[in-house]
């Protein structure tokens, strides 16, 4: 953990001001999805080869879902705002209608996934089957997703919204910004039990689970910052 007032993961921020991607970034899957930078925002489309099964989702032993990610060490809180639209109707919301499962949010995964089990832990936005337009949590350990919440959003005219994972050791707390005010989630995830590494892949992913793969995943931003307690996690 970083001294007191030494915001050095800050380093790792972007506001997508370009119309090109910061060669700090790492890609995963990039067979599956189209990337571009535009009107201050990284937009990542679904491949239509999604529509096939498997699909392109992050899901048990399944890691085909986009993911644009940096290599982060130790505690942090990793923050975007998160607009999760449709690919033919950019200024309209991901389409409930036909679209079992359409996300997209952040994500921390321990590399050793690359070659072996998959283990993560990630919060999105989007539409989840008969829950319509929702926030979902999940904790992936050893290729197995058993903890998955939905919470619903009362306004179901948008999926927009500001999302946060915050990293304390080896317990990851999920949080979302409701009218203006950070509010925990319920889902605390303990890895203590299957530690994830110091250093994880951390970032953003967009992901389906069926024929449907009308989403561009558009972020503001991504931010990152130093956390020594439970209270950091809940301060811009």
């Amino acid at each position: 953990v970083a001294a007191p007032g030494d915001d050095t993961l800050s380093n790792n921020d972007d506001e997508f001001p370009s119309t090109s991607l910061d060669g700090s970034w790492f890609l995963k899957n990039t067979a599956n999805f189209d990337y571009s930078v535009d009107d201050g925002k990284l937009k990542l489309t679904l491949k239509t080869g999604c529509q096939s099964f498997p699909y392109c989702v992050w899901y048990n032993d399944s890691k085909s879902g986009a993911f644009v990610y940096k290599n982060i060490t130790g505690d942090f809180k990793a923050t975007t705002l998160v607009r999760p639209r449709s690919a033919a109707t950019p200024t309209s919301p991901v389409p409930v209608a036909g679209s079992p499962f359409l996300f997209a949010g952040i994500m921390a995964r321990d590399p050793a996934s690359d070659s072996g089990t998959e283990n993560y832990v990630f919060t999105v936005s989007g539409v989840r089957g008969s829950d319509n337009l929702t926030n979902e949590t999940k904790n992936t350990e050893n290729d197995t997703s058993t903890t998955i919440k939905s919470y619903i959003y009362a306004d179901q005219t948008t999926a927009d919204i500001e999302l946060r994972i915050c990293r304390l050791g080896q317990t990851f707390y999920m949080f979302a910004k409701e009218s203006g005010v950070w509010v925990q989630r319920a889902d605390v995830f303990d890895r203590s039990s299957t530690n994830l590494a110091n250093t994880l892949q951390v970032g953003m992913i967009t992901y389906n689970y069926g024929t449907n793969t009308d989403i561009q995943a558009q972020f503001d931003y991504i931010r990152f910052g130093e956390v020594s307690s439970l209270s950091d996690c809940s301060i811009d």
